[in-house]
């Protein structure tokens, strides 16, 4: 009876909603992604100061 051991995936989101709901940790701000090098880009004001040290 392996069929017994997978879990609904609407139960599993409500699971880990439960469990999130005491931290009110919002989501992290989204920043555009390089999509070659899958790495955030660089702002110039960062570059900037990059380039002042």
């Amino acid at each position: 009876m392996k069929e017994q051991n997978f879990v609904n995936g609407a139960d599993l989101a409500s699971r880990f909603r439960r469990n999130d709901a005491h931290l009110n940790v919002s989501p992290p701000p989204l920043r555009k992604y390089d999509p070659v090098k899958k790495a955030p880009r660089i702002r110039k004001t960062e570059q900037k100061q990059l380039k002042v040290f």
